[in-house]
């Protein structure tokens, strides 16, 4: 894993493509690996979801989901708020 900023530093490697920010990739090992881009929401459970495939430790079919809403306050809370 390493962190790039791009706008001090080129990136001569033809399998990237900066296009917009941020940029997250997977490179395979050695330097004829693939680069594979993340696409999608920079969720938790999605980048690791994505880490995981391509390291090869989790189905590539199992769907991740989105983070739960946190739930609405509690009428009594909601009133203890607006009093302060």
């Amino acid at each position: 894993m390493a962190k790039l900023d791009v706008s001090k530093n080129d990136i001569p490697d033809p399998r990237i493509e900066i296009t917009g920010l941020p940029a997250i990739y997977f490179l395979e090992r050695g330097s004829g690996g693939k680069a594979h881009k993340f696409e999608g929401p920079r969720y938790k459970d999605k980048l690791l979801k994505f880490a995981h495939e391509h390291l090869g430790d989790v189905p590539a079919d199992k769907e991740a989901e989105a983070p739960a809403a946190a739930p609405a306050p509690a009428p009594a809370e909601d009133a203890a708020k607006q009093e302060l």
